[in-house]
């Protein structure tokens, strides 16, 4: 599993990598909003967010800490913010709470899913849903605005959260 986390790591990298040889990609874009760069960026963050504040660290440990989640959690971040920090005004974030309401039924409904197949989740769920809160407050702004820049609405790139 370590191994898969590392090369997806890795396929973002070398996408931040195509986007600086190729700025003009950023204009380029599918019709199936599957293959949007905010999509995958979504799916890449929001998977690293969920490990480090869902999976239960004693078991997990080695998972949680490894070099893969490491290099998936820093090249997701580093794509997302080098590409908004091009591309997007300076502007500060407004996250709403009702934002956070939909980020903690997200967390949630991971963790159900995770118990239902068998993963052992965080012993503490409130102070998971903090951290999850925490982390998601790092990118989803970027996040937000780099898919709106893109002509995406957040429906299309987060289904699940509406």
């Amino acid at each position: 599993m370590q191994q898969d986390i590392s090369d997806i790591a890795r396929d973002l990298i070398n996408l931040l990598e195509s986007q600086h040889s190729y700025p003009a990609l950023l204009f380029f874009r599918f019709r199936q909003t599957y293959y949007a760069l905010p999509r995958i960026l979504l799916l890449a963050i929001d998977t690293v967010t969920l490990m480090k504040s869902a999976l239960n660290t004693e078991k997990y440990r080695s998972l949680v800490h490894s070099t893969a989640v490491a290099q998936l959690w820093g090249g997701s971040l580093q794509l997302l913010f080098e590409l908004s920090g091009s591309f997007l005004p300076k502007s500060r974030s407004n996250i709403h709470d009702s934002q956070e309401q939909v980020w903690l039924k997200r967390y949630y409904h991971a963790v159900e899913k995770f118990r239902a197949e068998g993963i052992e989740t965080a012993t503490d769920l409130e102070t998971g849903a903090s951290l999850y809160i925490s982390l998601r407050r790092k990118w989803n702004p970027c996040l937000a605005g780099l898919a709106n820049y893109m002509g995406y609405k957040w429906s299309e790139i987060a289904p699940y959260e509406n």
